[in-house]
């Protein structure tokens, strides 16, 4: 993957992600539960890796460092990336028409 939009988005920043993020051909959204709202309004899959974490429970320990911690990042973006409905047109259409023929 090679990121497309790079911005440290707290709440004064959101709208300059919004912007952004109109224009892009974003396919995943990493972030905060801050950009739960943009990643439903483009259709991307949130990856909630930064705080605030406020919209799901997490039981155990779940840290980003390291060797689990990378392991559990990737975790996440596979699983956010299984679970989304992409865009119609763009980097996994072609993929889609051919599975769903």
């Amino acid at each position: 993957m090679e990121p497309v939009i790079c911005v440290d988005a707290d709440r004064e920043e959101q709208n300059v992600l919004a912007r952004q993020l109109a224009g892009s051909d974003a396919v995943l959204l990493l972030g905060s539960s801050l950009e739960k709202a943009l990643a439903e309004k483009y259709k991307l899959p949130l990856v909630r890796y930064a705080y605030p974490v406020f919209d799901e429970y997490i039981l155990g320990r779940q840290g980003l460092l390291g060797v689990q911690g990378t392991a559990l990042l990737l975790e996440k973006i596979i699983n956010g990336a299984l679970q989304q409905n992409y865009k119609s047109e763009g980097l996994f259409s072609r993929l889609r028409r051919e599975l769903y023929r």
